[in-house]
């Protein structure tokens, strides 16, 4: 897990202006990313690669990046980590040379023996810049599922790709263009298709590479794996003839593997024990690989959930480590938490985050697991189920038809010309914009085979994955590595997801799967509690006046507290801008 930047000068202008002086700043900039050790080097007459180091597999000083193959060909910056490292290395030792021990070499030998096709064979999570002489091309690529950011920025000199944001304040040629239409949905819906706070950067789409043509100075983008293809009807109908018994089993064993994959590491691991159903599900089967797991538990003054945690503790006879958090606590640490979000703070939970993963790094710990992702996937959210028992009526009373014209009626919020509120979220799972209704559509009519009302319910979730999760994974990525943690989420693994795409709908009402495996793990008053989710209702105390949203008006208190925390990210930027 680190932090990377690359930067390809398009018309040579590296002479007149320092590209590597500004390389090495801008890894400053994100040395919390990868404390363990920075590198950068001039791999190419006009192509700069740097990379921040935290050092998880293969610590030696050998695995170090940017890194060449053996035979000086491909070079990369790596970000990330790849669960299947060392399956891909058995098969390629054969006939390629390894200089080390991790899984970054192995990345480089496997692009040799599958060119572009090698991504898709890559379990993990990771965002890559790499560069082949041979071709005189420049691959960037984000993993499958988009745990990993990667950021670029093109102007008429460089091309620029970071881990982070804040990086390119230490570029003197970006000009930050703030981009509205996400400002538009994080307040309207708490989420945005788009990842970036700045309209001229971009986020590299999860499952995609980018390929940059050095001789003809073209650049494409490629989806090479679309989660869409693994919807198979026959294996729906195949599920709906199973036993209960038998897709419980088959769900245990995928998450048990993904738990065991996610504890590979040369450092110590940790977990983290909410107290709810999914990281403690979590905790328990990694602590049947790792019997001295040891947990963490964030306490929140006025909503604790430590009794439930504790309860696992003692369950298994493990120690857990408690961080208490009250008003005070998370006002203290507000400021740093949002610097390093670069986001809309539209879950205030984030600062309880960003706080519990100093506590870790302060515990000697550089590798925890969470529970993450679960909801999205199985149906855990009170609007996904409340959705499914609106479907089974529907007919009968006309429903949608009556909050179609509730919602075209009454909702429209005077802060931002044609943006709606989401008032209909405990309702109809949070019917979107028109440009949200199209996308759900398109979802729907890949699930044809299940129904109609089924295939509406099945989009939806499907929908809370493309949308609702990439906010929460980038959330994760930032609020640790703040702190120079790496987070790893088993419920994200991307075998899961493709298990869950033909399960009958009964298995994801009300994470009927989850809690039925839990069984096996847990003590039922852990497993069929009643969920409280992580609320964290703490009122700033800081100055919330803004300075960069001055044309904005009609904003309530919540809107304000949102847009706060990138203003505030932004009076930082320009404070440090170079």
């Amino acid at each position: 897990m680190c932090g990377i930047v690359s930067i390809l000068n398009k018309e040579n202008y590296s002479k007149s202006h320092d590209l590597e002086g500004i390389l090495l700043k801008m890894l400053e900039s994100m040395k919390h990313r990868g404390p363990d050790n920075s590198g950068s080097e001039r791999i190419a007459e006009n192509i700069y690669f740097g990379h921040n180091r935290l050092s998880i597999i293969d610590l030696d000083h050998n695995a170090n990046q940017p890194m060449w193959d053996s035979t000086n060909q491909i070079c990369i910056t790596f970000n990330g980590e790849i669960y299947n490292y060392q399956d891909i290395r058995k098969k390629l030792q054969i006939n390629y040379e390894f200089l080390n021990n991790s899984d970054t070499e192995v990345i480089l030998n496997l692009y040799l023996e599958h060119g572009v096709h090698s991504f898709e064979k890559l379990d993990g999570i990771f965002s890559f810049v790499l560069y082949d002489s041979r071709k005189s091309k420049i691959y960037a690529v984000r993993d499958r599922v988009g745990k990993k950011p990667l950021y670029y920025y093109e102007d008429a000199l460089n091309l620029i790709f970071v881990s982070e944001l804040k990086a390119f304040s230490k570029y003197p040629f970006f000009t930050p263009l703030l981009n509205y239409e996400t400002l538009d949905y994080c307040l309207s819906f708490n989420y945005s298709p788009d990842l970036s706070i700045f309209s001229n950067v971009k986020m590299l789409e999860s499952g995609h590479y980018l390929e940059y043509d050095l001789i003809n100075k073209q650049l494409n983008n490629n989806q090479y794996f679309n989660i869409l293809n693994y919807i198979d009807p026959d294996k729906y109908f195949e599920n709906v003839k199973a036993s209960e018994s038998a897709i419980v089993e088959e769900f245990t064993h995928n998450l048990k593997l993904a738990v065991k994959k996610r504890l590979i590491s040369d450092v110590p691991v940790c977990s983290i024990n909410s107290g709810g159903l999914d990281s403690s599900l979590i905790s328990a089967i990694a602590l049947e690989y790792s019997p001295n797991l040891e947990l963490f538990h964030v306490n929140v003054v006025n909503n604790s959930e430590k009794e439930y945690a504790k309860k696992l503790a003692e369950y298994k006879n493990v120690n857990m480590e408690v961080i208490n958090i009250d008003a005070d606590i998370y006002n203290e640490y507000y400021e740093e938490a949002i610097l390093q979000y670069e986001y809309y703070l539209v879950h205030p939970n984030s600062v309880a985050l960003f706080m519990l993963s100093k506590f870790i790094k302060e515990k000697g710990y550089k590798v925890v697991l969470g529970g993450e992702a679960a909801d999205e996937l199985f149906g855990g959210y009170s609007h996904q189920n409340s959705l499914q028992k609106i479907h089974r009526f529907r007919k009968k009373y006309n429903i949608n038809d009556r909050l179609q014209s509730l919602i075209h009626k009454y909702v429209t919020n005077p802060l931002i010309p044609g943006m709606r509120n989401s008032v209909s979220h405990s309702l109809n799972g949070q019917l979107k914009s028109n440009q949200e209704i199209s996308y759900l559509e398109r979802l729907e009519r890949r699930f044809e085979h299940l129904g109609a009302n089924d295939a509406k319910f099945r989009a939806f979730l499907l929908h809370d994955y493309f949308r609702y999760l990439q906010p929460l994974f980038l959330r994760g990525d930032k609020m640790f590595m703040g702190n120079s943690v790496e987070l790893r989420l088993p419920f994200a693994d991307i075998d899961l997801i493709k298990f869950s795409l033909n399960l009958p709908l009964r298995y994801l009402n009300n994470k009927f799967l989850i809690k039925k495996s839990a069984e096996n793990f847990l003590p039922s008053e852990i497993i069929y509690r009643r969920k409280k989710g992580f609320p964290v209702h703490y009122k700033l105390k800081c100055n919330t006046t803004l300075n960069h949203f001055n044309q904005l008006s009609g904003l309530n208190q919540g809107n304000i507290q949102v847009i706060h925390s990138v203003d505030r990210f932004l009076s930082n930027y320009f404070a440090n801008f170079s």
